[in-house]
């Protein structure tokens, strides 16, 4: 009878993931940061203004140049415009239509957000298996 015995040493798999764990905490600010970034472009690109991909409008871009960026804590934020009226503008009034850029931009950033962070959590594995 032939026999084989495998051991695994638990040891350094733990300690590899302890590492994994901590790489990912320390990176989860610059995540949030380019994500909120990348949907503040985004924003700013569709939303109604003269230079709009998809809403263009005679505006003076103010409502366009609203948007920032506000951090909630350290893994969490969100973009919005300053703009009194942007609320009347995406939504829509009785006599104006809505213009969702905040939506449509978000769906359209969604993509390249997610492969950003696809490449970072990868970058993370391989930094923490080293």
């Amino acid at each position: 009878m032939i026999e084989l015995e495998v051991r695994f040493n638990t040891e350094n798999i733990l300690n590899a993931l302890d590492k994994l764990e901590m790489n990912v905490e320390n990176a989860g600010p610059e995540i949030v940061d380019r994500t909120l970034w990348e949907l503040r472009d985004a924003c700013m690109l569709i939303c109604p203004s003269p230079t709009s991909t998809h809403y263009q409008t005679n505006s003076s871009g103010t409502l366009r140049d609203s948007h920032e960026i506000t951090h909630i804590d350290r893994l969490s934020g969100m973009v919005k415009p300053t703009a009194f009226y942007a609320v009347f503008v995406h939504m829509g009034t009785l006599y104006i239509p809505a213009r969702p850029w905040l939506d449509l931009a978000a769906s359209q950033a969604e993509a390249s957000i997610n492969a950003w962070i696809h490449n970072k959590l990868q970058e993370i594995v391989n930094q923490s298996s080293a």
